[in-house]
């Protein structure tokens, strides 16, 4: 049985709450273009993305540095996407409807990309260095679509689960599905890989 299409909830500029958009996810493939595009870019992709060489071939629009916007404001005025689904126009907590996401930082352990590859397994997943990554401890953002989708309070607990049986160490945003959750930023000194891992969806135990 094909696995429902996740409703993805986007977003632009973290200093505003309303400015957001529920974007279709039906596989890894398309989960992959969303987050090497940005998340504001995502309409003008295929509606579904099958292979790997299809989303090899993709351009990347990642947000860049602009003249006189520094790296902290880039980091707010930057795109997003959220582990939650909000129904209605304001980013809440209390908006969440479901979670169809984790949606999780790495940021001990100095994991390489073969380890998070090894880790991950049969899922399916997106993952990037993040801007505060650097070549001497790298931090991650790791994303995979759920094969069932969640309440808020449900994720809260499932999480922490699967960080005890990954031994991760999270911190709090990782366990909040309304937390804004910065898709790859572009650099003068700094561009990100954005990397895709082809599998199954992951189901999260309650």
């Amino acid at each position: 049985m094909t696995p429902p299409v996740i409703e993805v909830t986007v977003g632009t500029d973290i200093s505003k709450s309303n400015n957001l958009r529920s974007v279709p996810v039906a596989d890894v493939f398309v989960l992959a273009a969303l987050i090497g595009r940005g998340a504001m870019h995502v309409s003008k992709l295929h509606p579904s993305l099958h292979t790997q060489a299809d989303w090899l071939a993709l351009p990347k629009s990642l947000k860049k540095e602009e003249p006189g916007l520094s790296r902290d404001r880039l980091k707010v005025k930057g795109n997003y996407l959220l582990a939650g689904h909000i129904a209605g126009s304001h980013r809440a907590v209390t908006a969440v409807d479901r979670v169809g996401l984790l949606v999780v930082d790495l940021d001990e352990g100095d994991l390489t990309e073969a380890e998070i590859r090894q880790r991950v397994g049969k899922h399916g997943a997106v993952f990037f260095e993040t801007a505060n990554s650097a070549p001497e401890n790298k931090r991650w953002r790791l994303i995979m679509l759920l094969a069932r989708e969640l309440t808020a309070e449900n994720y809260r607990d499932a999480v922490k689960a699967w960080a005890l049986s990954w031994g991760a160490a999270l911190d709090a945003c990782s366990t909040r599905p309304a937390q804004p959750q910065l898709l790859p930023l572009s650099f003068d000194d700094y561009t990100p890989q954005v990397y895709l891992h082809d599998g199954e969806r992951l189901a999260l135990h309650e």
